[in-house]
């Protein structure tokens, strides 16, 4: 898994850096460590979260440590742009209880 993992990385940033025009690396956050960090300007970011675990549990974790770095980003009004990315197609359940955080399970 740890190698299908890793791959899976490399993938979402190599598609993240096409998307966004800008390097894609991992990145510690307050205390939280990223998948992907983009900075797009000086008030605006991109915050990815890869991962294949396919459980609501892990979607909840994920959205509670994004959701805090995403505050304290909006106090200094920096625009957090935040994604969850999954192996495989996410539920409506695991988009819908990100949608409330503004965060995108894609």
């Amino acid at each position: 898994m740890e190698k299908s993992w890793r791959s899976l990385e490399h993938y979402v940033r190599h598609l993240g850096q096409i998307i966004w025009n800008k390097t894609i690396n991992p990145e510690r956050i307050d205390g939280v460590n990223f998948d992907g960090v983009a900075w797009l300007s000086d008030d605006e970011i991109v915050l990815l979260e890869i991962t294949e675990e396919f459980n609501l549990d892990k979607i909840r974790t994920d959205i509670a440590k994004i959701a805090a770095v995403k505050i304290r980003f909006a106090a200094q009004s920096i625009v957090a742009r935040a994604y969850i990315v999954l192996k495989d197609e996410p539920t409506p359940g695991m988009q819908d209880i990100a949608r409330e955080h503004k965060i995108q399970v894609v």
